[in-house]
């Protein structure tokens, strides 16, 4: 048998394995360092593997995700989804309307707005109790219409934003968005970047703390500041 001939044989045999065990997996992450061209195709085949439930994915870079929303016929069996890429707030949105069953989603390389938050509509993710992710383009009053618009009970939240808005260090903002858009939530850890210029006036001046009121001190989360030489670090966590 020549190199071509044994070579085609063991991709075959290969693909064989890969249709017997894929449809068993209960976790599976993928790791590539080369280009994805056609992440889609990666996606559709996921989507559809009947027992899994925890999926990881990254890729060094990729076309867009251009998939339809999905239908009741192709939902998932995921529960936590992780992504390892830049993605839009559309291609999310679109992704998770394959896994209703969602419990965790993490995104920790950043999500961008390309649409109108305004004309956003309800995101159904009412088993969603853990997010992670990072937020570039969304100021405070758009990052709130997402999470109205997510339908969840989550628990534990960590975000980063990179939009520079003095609203997000406005404590009261944040205390009428928990209690009446996440009830749930028990545990919140936000960092707000603010870059740095010694000659201008920043948004904290080190003499009050706005995170001080009973609200976050019953709940155990502080408020604190990180300085370097590139931005100023503001950020609310756990004790």
């Amino acid at each position: 048998m020549d190199i071509t001939k044994r070579k085609l044989t063991s991709a075959a045999e290969e693909t064989k394995k890969l249709r017997i065990f894929l449809p068993r997996l209960f976790v599976l992450a993928i790791f590539k360092t080369f280009e994805c061209k056609n992440p889609d195709d990666v996606f559709r085949l996921i989507f559809t593997l009947p027992q899994l439930k925890s999926f990881r994915f990254y890729y060094n870079y990729g076309n867009k995700i251009t998939l339809s929303i999905a239908t009741r016929e192709q939902h998932s069996t995921i529960e936590t989804l992780a992504l390892y890429e830049h993605y839009t707030l559309n291609e999310i949105l679109t992704l998770t309307s394959y896994t209703p069953k969602l419990r965790r989603l993490i995104i920790p390389n950043g999500t961008d707005r390309d649409m109108n938050i305004q004309t956003l509509l309800p995101i159904r993710l009412s088993n969603l109790t853990y997010l992670r992710t990072r937020l570039y383009s969304l100021n405070f009053h758009e990052f709130e219409i997402v999470i109205k618009k997510i339908c969840s009970t989550l628990k534990i939240l960590h975000v980063e934003f990179l939009a520079q808005d003095v609203n997000f260090l406005h404590a009261d903002c944040w205390e009428n968005l928990i209690l009446t858009s996440l009830p749930h939530l028990e545990e919140l850890h936000f960092i707000y970047d603010e870059n740095f210029c010694p000659e201008n006036e920043h948004l904290y001046s080190g003499r009050l703390n706005p995170f001080s009121s009973p609200f976050w001190i019953d709940r155990r989360w502080f408020f604190e500041v990180e300085i370097d030489s590139e931005s100023i670090n503001y950020i609310v966590r756990p004790y």
